[in-house]
């Protein structure tokens, strides 16, 4: 009877824990019907600089190529990359952060997202004055997604 009641009780945690996903602070739909991004994660880190995480969502019956679909202003550099995101603050535009050998500190190596999928992407950005509590993602193919809320950094 015992060990039915825990069995129950488990059961029950699983199944009330299955819809607790990760919070969206914010989302908004692509040029093309069915693309989606939805930011996960918005944060201060060490270093003087930022975290953002978004989900790419694949909608669409298509697959989206993304070797040159979020990449910068120098697509050959940036191949595969998501080097194209930037943040605002609607009068600063703060672009990716970039390694010793000018490499996107961010999501790399992309090639294609099948249709009806998700990727999780990444990218580090300089940190904006400490005054600043939010800021507008920028995404290629997106409109903007505005005031996303910027998490202080943890001490």
């Amino acid at each position: 009877m015992f060990r039915t009641l825990r069995v129950i009780f488990c059961a029950l945690v699983l199944i009330g824990t299955m819809g607790a996903g990760t919070k969206i602070l914010g989302s908004v739909d692509g040029e093309t019907p069915g693309h989606r991004i939805d930011v996960t994660q918005f944060k201060r880190i060490s270093g003087n600089m930022v975290s953002l995480q978004f989900v790419l969502v694949n909608g669409s019956k298509a697959a989206i190529g993304l070797d040159s679909f979020l990449v910068g202003d120098k697509p050959t550099d940036d191949f595969g990359t998501i080097a194209g995101v930037y943040l605002d603050d609607g009068s600063t535009k703060y672009t990716v952060v970039r390694d010793a050998k000018h490499q996107c500190v961010c999501s790399s190596h992309l090639q294609f997202l099948v249709p009806k999928a998700k990727m999780n992407l990444w990218v580090k950005f300089p940190a904006p004055p400490t005054s600043v509590t939010k800021l507008n993602v920028n995404v290629p193919h997106f409109p903007p997604v505005a005031d996303v809320p910027l998490t202080p950094l943890s001490k």
